[in-house]
C-alpha cells in the first residue's frame, strides 16, 4: 500500500510499504480520508513536535475509515464499522525501519477492539489508553463528511476547556473558529464576534448572540 512518510525535516513522500499485520484484537481498515493538522502534522513535518519521532514516520492523526477484516478475536467491531483514528502503525512501533507519527495517511490502518479485551480480562475498562478511546466508531447517520469534523471538533471542545480555564476568551478562524465560538456557546457563552453571517447563523443556533463584525 502506499503512505505518506515524514523525515521530521521538512521532506514529504509517498512510498509503498507492507500493509498493517494485525494483531489479535486488531482490525484492518481501508481508509477513507486523512485531514492535515496544521498544528500537530506541521509540527511533526517541520521537527518541532514536543517530543520526538522515528525517522522517517507515517504522518496523520485525523483519520476515517471503514473496517474490512476481524482479528480472531476482536468480537466488539464488525466489518463495514465506520472508526475514527485507524493507524497504519500504533504510536511506538516500528516495522521494516518506518514509525508512526500515527500513521493516518495510509492506504489501510488498523484500530483495536479494546472492549473484547476488556471483557477477556486483559485490562480494565479504565485502564484503556487513550488513543484507543479514541478510535470509537461512528454511527451510521453521520455522514462521511461530517464525520472528518469529529476529531477536529474533540479538538477544539479540549482547547476551548482550557481557554475558559485560563483566560474566557478566545479565536479562531474559518470553521475552527466558528467550532471554539459553539463549544463556548453550548457551555454559556453570550458574546461572540465573527466575520461572515454564515458562521454567524451557526453560533447563534448554538445559543450564543453572535455578531458580524464584516
Amino acid at each position: 500500500m502506499k503512505a505518506l512518510l515524514t523525515d521530521n525535516k521538512g521532506g514529504l513522500w509517498l512510498q509503498d510499504i507492507a500493509q498493517p499485520v494485525l494483531e489479535d484484537y486488531d482490525c484492518l481498515v481501508r481508509m477513507e480520508a486523512c485531514l492535515f493538522c496544521h498544528s500537530t502534522d506541521r509540527h511533526i513535518v517541520q521537527g518541532t513536535f514536543m517530543s520526538p519521532f522515528h525517522v522517517p514516520s507515517i504522518l496523520g492523526h485525523e483519520s476515517i475509515g471503514v473496517i474490512v477484516e476481524l482479528g480472531p478475536k476482536a468480537r466488539h467491531r464488525q466489518v463495514g464499522d465506520r472508526v475514527l483514528r485507524p493507524q497504519a502503525l500504533y504510536p511506538g512501533q516500528v516495522a521494516d525501519g518506518i514509525g508512526s507519527g500515527w500513521g493516518g495517511f495510509a492506504e489501510f490502518g488498523k484500530v483495536r477492539d479494546t472492549q473484547s479485551m476488556v471483557a477477556d480480562g486483559l485490562m480494565a475498562a479504565d485502564e484503556v489508553p487513550l488513543g484507543f478511546q479514541y478510535q470509537a466508531r461512528v454511527p451510521e447517520d453521520i455522514t462521511l463528511e461530517k464525520s472528518l469534523l469529529l476529531i477536529t471538533q474533540k479538538e477544539i471542545w479540549s482547547a476551548s476547556v482550557k481557554i475558559g480555564e485560563v483566560a474566557g476568551r478566545g479565536g479562531g478562524a474559518g470553521a475552527g473558529g466558528v467550532g471554539v465560538a459553539v463549544e463556548a456557546a453550548l457551555d454559556g457563552g453570550e458574546r461572540f464576534g465573527g466575520e461572515g453571517e454564515r458562521g454567524c447563523a451557526v453560533v447563534r443556533g448554538a445559543g450564543g448572540a453572535a455578531v458580524d463584525a464584516q
